[in-house]
């Protein structure tokens, strides 16, 4: 049950990290501040993939002040052009009996400028890529990128494959993973383990999947406001 690193956690820093999210005796603020700062790690990382490109930055409500947050502060530190846009996802499982699941979106934010280069899809952990693949499909004919990043502290082993499988290849050969670990295993309700320590909306503070919808992100709120006083 421990994670398999990959080459963007090569240092004792970053796992630390993923060992704090994995911890259950961790409280809510200090999860939050731990996914930020892995958050600000996948910006270094992407600031040096998107070198002279413009990107367009996709997360979920949960990941926003988090993950994404840590993200677009190195974006900003770099002077990278960007937009943004979050969704809120209902996932379900209307087919159990034969393992489908949907998460469609009931909510978005989306920035209008929609020309970009590069599509950065960001969850906090990918299991079997649901989330992910509804989220772009809602984007992906506005943006229509060059390359699209799909970026994840922890993804499930299989859930690369099934999201490559999800799509056409003209679409999924401009999928590039970029991941800090890769878990093989499952507890008995099917959270990824270690994971990122269970559920991030309960990890987060949030009581399930309807308290986390409704959230309005402080990150959505600043930069709504933004853009309507420009």
């Amino acid at each position: 049950m421990n994670h398999k690193y990959t080459e963007h956690a090569n240092n004792s820093s970053i796992r630390e990290l993923l060992m704090k999210l994995a911890d259950q005796q961790l409280n809510s603020d200090d999860y939050g501040r731990t996914l930020f700062e892995i958050g600000l790690h996948f910006g270094e990382i992407l600031v040096k993939e998107v070198r002279g490109k413009s990107v367009y930055l996709v997360c979920t409500t949960e990941d926003a002040d988090f993950l994404a947050k840590g993200i677009i502060d190195k974006f900003n530190a770099n002077s990278v052009p960007f937009a943004m846009a979050c969704y809120w996802n209902v996932r379900s499982k209307p087919f159990a009996n034969l393992g489908l699941s949907t998460a469609p979106v009931i909510k978005k934010y989306e920035e209008p400028d929609y020309s970009k280069d590069v599509l950065v899809v960001l969850k906090s952990i990918i299991s079997g890529g649901c989330v992910v693949k509804y989220n772009i499909l809602n984007i992906i004919q506005k943006v229509n990128p060059e390359k699209i990043m799909i970026v994840a502290p922890v993804m499930f082993h299989l859930a690369e494959g099934e999201l490559i499988n999800d799509f056409l290849p003209e679409v999924s050969r401009k999928f590039k993973f970029i991941t800090l670990a890769i878990d093989k295993d499952r507890d008995e309700v099917g959270n990824v383990i270690p994971g990122i320590g269970g559920n991030v909306y309960k990890r987060l503070g949030f009581k399930d999947q309807e308290d986390k919808n409704k959230n309005i992100p402080k990150l959505v709120s600043q930069r709504r406001q933004k853009y309507a006083q420009a």
